[in-house]
């Protein structure tokens, strides 16, 4: 991995949190990432950005408007290594006492980062997650906002993930640079299985965090798509074939309930 860019525009400050940013291509989203990043009124944080199989030419133009603005550091390699080994680069080299994972096409919300440390700080939590916006090919009106409901998170994060991973915060101190495990998808949800069964301390942050920027292709593939995932990410984790096809079940029937909910909410 090679360092290709820094800036650190208050020299000597203390980095209070780090948000790592894997990016793979670069789309029409991550002008608006990037442009997140600027409405946060937290300045002692860094951005990390890990830009992996992207041209190395076209990076340096897109994170232009962070210029002298805030604090960031851009790892590339030529190669694709997946948002999850991204992501535990990024760990290996934060600095910060809290980590944020944001995706490169979704959006951090104003000021997400001071409430969201602020909330944390006040109950002595190791991790918390908020709400979030979905927005489908980028139209305002296409969007609808998913509550993550914290009883069903507490008690099914085995079965379900509610946990939308650009919306986590957590203490560096608690989390290992083999977070994230070599899942093609799902690695997000194994990693918060590994943290609640290490016993850390989470809560949901009641705010709506971030927004995720969704291009709706193919509905049935995605979906059949995430439910293999889901059961290899349960193989991964030791189930037998058997448990990871009822934990996949639940997820579905979860998933289906969650989806009521969010309607319920609409009308």
């Amino acid at each position: 991995m090679l360092l290709i860019d820094s800036q650190n525009v208050d020299v000597g400050a203390k980095i209070s949190i780090s948000v790592i940013i894997p990016v793979g291509n670069i789309n029409d989203y991550f002008a608006q990432c990037v442009d997140s990043l600027l409405t946060q009124d937290r300045s002692q944080f860094e951005v990390i950005f890990i830009f992996n199989g992207t041209k190395k030419t076209s990076i340096i133009d897109n994170l232009s408007n962070l210029s002298g603005r805030i604090n960031f550091k851009v790892f590339w390699t030529p190669h694709q290594i997946g948002a999850g080994a991204a992501r535990n680069y990024g760990i290996s080299v934060a600095i910060g006492e809290y980590v944020c994972f944001l995706d490169a096409d979704d959006v951090l919300c104003d000021d997400k980062l001071s409430r969201q440390i602020e909330f944390m700080e006040s109950r002595d939590l190791d991790f918390s997650y908020t709400d979030y916006k979905v927005k489908k090919n980028n139209k305002t009106d296409a969007t609808f906002k998913r509550f993550v409901p914290e009883l069903f998170v507490q008690n099914f994060i085995p079965y379900k993930c509610f946990i939308g991973t650009s919306t986590v915060m957590v203490k560096k101190k608690k989390i290992d640079t083999d977070l994230f495990p070599n899942l093609q998808m799902r690695q997000d949800w194994a990693a918060w299985i590994k943290l609640d069964a290490a016993g850390v301390k989470f809560s949901k942050f009641p705010f709506c965090g971030t927004i995720y920027n969704v291009n709706a292709g193919s509905l049935s593939y995605n979906k059949l798509r995430a439910t293999r995932g889901t059961y290899l990410m349960f193989r991964y984790l030791g189930c037998s074939r058997a448990m990871a096809f009822l934990r996949t079940l639940t997820y579905s029937f979860l998933t289906i309930l969650q989806r009521l909910r969010e309607l319920a909410h609409v009308a």
